[in-house]
């Protein structure tokens, strides 16, 4: 979830900070509580922060990171944010509830002190749930997904294998640049399970469309936060959250030129 306030604003010269988007809808069900949402989560989102007019002045956000629930009403957790270029690490903690209809509301307070809000609608026994934030001048509603209850440790060996994406964005010129040049991909990428990467892509930028080939690098800590890096792209690097199974993993574009969030799924 979006956890990311005024302070990213301040280090772009702009005024607002922000959350994402994604979507979907699932089956009523019942018989949730506090501990229904307990372990690692995972997630990716980018949208707007609005002002001006009716909200015409529109400024887009993207993140990806980690939130670890405890069952009990208490939750931490840690993200990247890119905020029209500005990038930031954040760290978060926060409170909250969840109804026996498996609906719910968070709370998260920032390492600055802002607090936000959100309501939330949970799936799956607590394996996923959508949420929306409930503040004035944001616009945004993503997934949180845990592939697996467990906290394990990460190492390079846990992305192995054939992973598959599709996303979308932004290009700018810099940070605060509201020249926005909007692009679409998807492809799917081998992780090697040593640090190496190899890649098959189709990418339509404002309707240009370029198929390509590529190889890049990555890093993943014990605590499954990472990154990776492009051979023939290195001033566009990205960051990475994965799932301790390393059937999934959360990522950011963190160059300053690229506004851009998703999900890389093992099959």
């Amino acid at each position: 979830m979006m956890r990311y306030t005024v302070r990213v604003a301040t280090l772009a010269g702009l005024v607002l900070s922000a959350s994402g988007c994604d979507g979907g809808g699932s089956e009523a069900q019942s018989g949730c509580s506090v501990a229904t949402l307990r372990g690692a989560y995972i997630y990716a989102q980018d949208g707007y922060t609005i002002s001006g007019e009716m909200g015409l002045e529109r400024a887009p956000f993207a993140q990806a990171g980690r939130d670890v629930f405890d069952g009990d009403g208490a939750m931490r957790g840690e993200a990247i944010v890119n905020f029209n270029g500005a990038v930031l690490a954040i760290f978060y903690s926060g409170t909250y509830t969840v109804e026996p209809d498996c609906t719910g509301a968070v709370t998260f307070i920032d390492d600055d002190g802002i607090a936000t809000h959100y309501d939330i609608a949970i799936e799956d026994g607590g394996a996923e749930f959508g949420f929306v934030q409930t503040d004035s001048n944001f616009v945004t509603a993503a997934f949180e997904r845990r592939r697996t209850a467990s906290q394990g440790r990460c190492s390079l060996a846990t992305l192995k294998g054939n992973y598959v994406y599709a996303g979308d964005g932004f290009n700018i010129s810099g940070p605060g640049s509201t020249e926005r040049t909007p692009f679409a991909t998807a492809g799917r990428e081998v992780y090697s399970g040593d640090g190496r990467i190899s890649g098959v892509d189709t990418t339509s930028t404002n309707g240009e469309v370029v198929r390509s080939t590529y190889t890049a690098t990555y890093t993943l800590n014990q605590d499954c936060g990472g990154t990776y890096t492009y051979d023939n792209d290195p001033a566009n690097p990205y960051a990475l959250f994965a799932d301790a199974s390393g059937a999934e993993f959360a990522y950011v574009a963190t160059g300053t030129n690229r506004i851009a969030a998703g999900f890389e799924r093992r099959r």
